[in-house]
């Protein structure tokens, strides 16, 4: 019988289970492999265009309502209403959304335009008049916005990181869609050298340093972002820039005021709208901001694809129905009594009082397309943004700036016919 030695056994028992734990081992770390891998496969989906986005730079915060009340629109949607603004009592002024019958179509007024659509806060406690005549003076007199919703998931898109910072993701608008496109356009950013120490700075900027300027950038650009991921939107002004010659401008209706400025004198002046509200930022609107508004006007078919893009295949923009003050196009406005007298000739280029027409009117808004330039904050070799087009453009050519396209303009140039939009947001 053959004798059996306890130590070679034990020293394979040993052995057998080293290999068991190994074998174990192995499989739980196959376990939490897969898991972090289909962890990261679910972050993927968070993605603009080739880009992953990082959350870690932009925080959602709880709203703070000591800052807001929220009032429910017509189309029963709760808009956040900063304290110092109140919701408008007007019946086509209470919707979030364009307004459209059971078919899905637009609704139109007596004179063909937009009906409704397009929430609107005034500046000021007091209530909003439903009286028409005495509507008009509230409006050609008391600072307006307009609130552009915007999803937690559409926030994602409107960014991307680049190691610790952030810029804008912008869009390119066709006849039939719209897209994230990757132009060379970027905000924040510095207008090369007009941006420099001991020029514009010092002339417009109140002597900024160029460092401070572009950190003063970022953190408003980020700051816009977070508001609209914290309260679902933003405020767009609702006509353009008026009283721009003045220390302290306006967003009313009829203004005349609306050009003549360089872009650092828009940007410094579109800063001081917010006035003493402690709860509320304004700011020269950013490219991005601009985009997402057109994005909503198609969205809720307040306007078409095709609207935001010259129409090549027409002679005349008033013919093929085009919105805005373009050059080829005629429409009646009114004058600041609310007469509906005034004429704007076909093939003149001329601008009109900000507001002047429903005519040139999306969801609320006035003369996004057409009248003076809308500046934005977004930068191209050196030039800031300019949207919209204006008075010269012939929209019926290809070259021309309208919404969907992007202009540019040297910071430092003024002219009658270059203007700025503003926007508002909850700090």
């Amino acid at each position: 019988m053959k004798k059996i030695n306890k130590k070679t056994n034990n020293v394979k028992i040993k052995k057998m289970r080293i290999v068991r734990i190994t074998i174990i081992l192995t499989v739980l770390i196959c376990i939490i492999i897969i898991t972090l891998n289909n962890s990261a496969i679910k972050l993927d989906k968070i993605i603009v265009g080739k880009q992953k986005q990082s959350l870690s730079l932009i925080t959602t915060k709880d709203p703070d309502t000591s800052k807001f009340r929220y009032v429910k629109s017509k189309d029963n949607i709760n808009v956040p209403v900063p304290y110092g603004y109140t919701a408008s009592s007007a019946e086509n002024e209470q919707y979030v959304n364009a307004l459209l019958d059971n078919e899905g179509n637009l609704v139109l007024d007596e004179n063909g335009f937009q009906k409704a659509g397009g929430f609107v806060i005034y500046e000021g406690d007091e209530e909003v008049p439903e009286d028409v005549d005495d509507l008009w003076e509230a409006q050609k007199t008391r600072n307006q916005y307009v609130w552009v919703p915007i999803s937690s998931e559409e926030v994602l898109n409107m960014y991307h990181q680049s190691g610790n910072k952030i810029f804008a993701n912008y869009y390119n608008f066709t006849n039939t869609s719209y897209g994230i496109n990757t132009n060379e356009s970027r905000e924040p950013a510095m207008a090369g050298s007009y941006d420099n120490d001991n020029s514009n700075l010092t002339s417009y900027l109140n002597g900024i340093t160029r460092e401070s300027f572009k950190i003063e950038m970022e953190e408003r650009f980020k700051n816009m972002l977070e508001s609209i991921a914290t309260y679902g939107g933003f405020y767009i002004g609702r006509y353009e820039t008026g009283d721009l010659n003045q220390n302290i401008p306006k967003v009313v209706r009829m203004n005349e005021n609306i050009g003549n400025q360089n872009w650092y004198q828009e940007y410094l002046k579109a800063k001081k709208l917010k006035g003493t509200h402690e709860n509320i930022e304004t700011n020269m609107i950013w490219g991005i901001q601009y985009d997402e508004t057109l994005k909503w006007l198609i969205d809720t078919k307040s306007k078409k694809y095709s609207d935001m893009l010259p129409d090549t295949s027409a002679t005349s923009c008033d013919n093929a129905g085009r919105w805005g003050n373009y050059k080829n196009v005629s429409f009646q406005y009114y004058d600041s009594n609310r007469n509906l007298n005034q004429t704007k000739p076909q093939n003149v280029s001329k601008t009109i009082p900000t507001g002047a027409t429903d005519r040139n009117m999306g969801n609320n808004i006035y003369d996004l397309a057409g009248n003076v330039y809308d500046r934005t904050m977004e930068v191209y070799n050196s030039n800031r943004g300019a949207r919209g087009g204006y008075c010269w453009d012939d929209c019926s050519n290809s070259n021309a700036n309208t919404p969907g396209n992007r202009g540019y303009i040297y910071p430092t140039h003024s002219i009658y016919s270059e203007g700025c939009r503003v926007v508002l947001y909850i700090r």
